[in-house]
């Protein structure tokens, strides 16, 4: 199994699934003094459909380690933890967002809202192997970010009937 994110179905299969592409759109309203940044994805609605609660297998690329004269190599593991996010997305006509940064004179926010975040159980099976799942979620527009170390992001997207 090559590095990246997988979908356990219920019949044991493994699916590959592929990394999506997002923008981000900093964006200022006339006359309102607040600066947004936005995350949108293409499309009203995920490529990728699932029901029921998924269940995802990430696996990911060794970190190379030079040991003495031995060169071995350890995935993310508990030294080099993988941060993974799970998103839900507002859906617009023709777009998904959702909102990564607000800024003004009153508050400055990093980082997606509270409301958007959906609690993602990150199981640890091997060196480089997790599990990641979900309670039950309701039907929507979602997004899969996961990073480790100083990587590039990944980005994945699916809907939920």
């Amino acid at each position: 199994m090559a590095s990246g994110l997988y979908l356990l179905s219920c019949d044991g299969s493994v699916t590959a699934i592929e990394e999506v592409r997002a923008d981000l759109v900093q964006r200022e309203p006339v006359l309102s003094g607040t600066r947004r940044s936005e995350l949108r994805f293409a499309g009203a609605k995920a490529m990728l459909r699932l029901t029921g609660s998924p269940v995802f297998v990430l696996r990911t690329d060794p970190i190379p380690l030079s040991l003495s004269d031995e060169t071995t190599s350890i995935g993310p593991g508990p030294e080099h933890p993988i941060h993974a996010e799970l998103l839900r997305l507002s859906e617009k006509a023709a777009w998904r967002e959702v909102e990564t940064k607000v800024s003004n004179c009153y508050q400055r926010r990093n980082g997606a809202s509270e409301n958007a975040r959906v609690p993602l159980h990150v199981e640890h099976l091997t060196c480089d192997i997790y599990k990641l799942t979900t309670d039950s979620l309701a039907s929507g527009e979602y997004a899969l970010q996961i990073g480790s170390g100083k990587s590039t992001v990944q980005t994945f997207a699916f809907g939920l009937e």
